[in-house]
């Protein structure tokens, strides 16, 4: 688990959330929603490839993380409530939910417009990357 940002208040009710939030992640209850989070997205798209939800185009697995988009059903979540993602685009999804502009956002907009975000960042990378490999050619 993340450390709080310098400045952060810390509200009994936060601290209790947050040691909930890192009791359950360490737990085998948590690994086993992981891997029925697995089985249930390859039987949702009929595929046995799982992409990152980041949009950067690397196979997800088991190895990988799982984002929350809604902590409301923490211990309880529905299969949206997750969302597959390599390291790198888990951490930058962070990065951009929890910048000022997202803070100000009710958390349920700042994680959705967070994914359009980092999808789209990718995107451009991807495109860019694209353009310069066919003009080298």
């Amino acid at each position: 688990m993340r450390e709080m940002r310098r400045g952060t208040e810390r509200s009994v009710k936060r601290s209790y959330r947050r040691a909930k939030y890192a009791k359950y992640i360490e737990s085998a209850a948590w690994f086993a929603r992981r891997a029925q989070w697995e089985q249930d997205e390859k039987q949702r798209t009929g595929i046995t490839t799982i992409f990152c939800f980041g949009g950067c185009g690397k196979e997800w697995s088991l190895n990988d993380h799982v984002h929350h988009i809604s902590y409301d059903r923490l211990g309880n979540e529905a299969h949206v409530d997750l969302a597959g993602m390599c390291a790198e685009c888990h951490y930058r999804l962070h990065e951009i939910v929890e910048s000022a502009t997202y803070l100000r956002m009710p958390r349920a907009t700042a994680q959705r417009q967070g994914m359009r975000t980092l999808r789209w960042e990718n995107r451009s990378q991807y495109e860019a990357q694209h353009q310069e490999n066919s003009q080298t050619r």
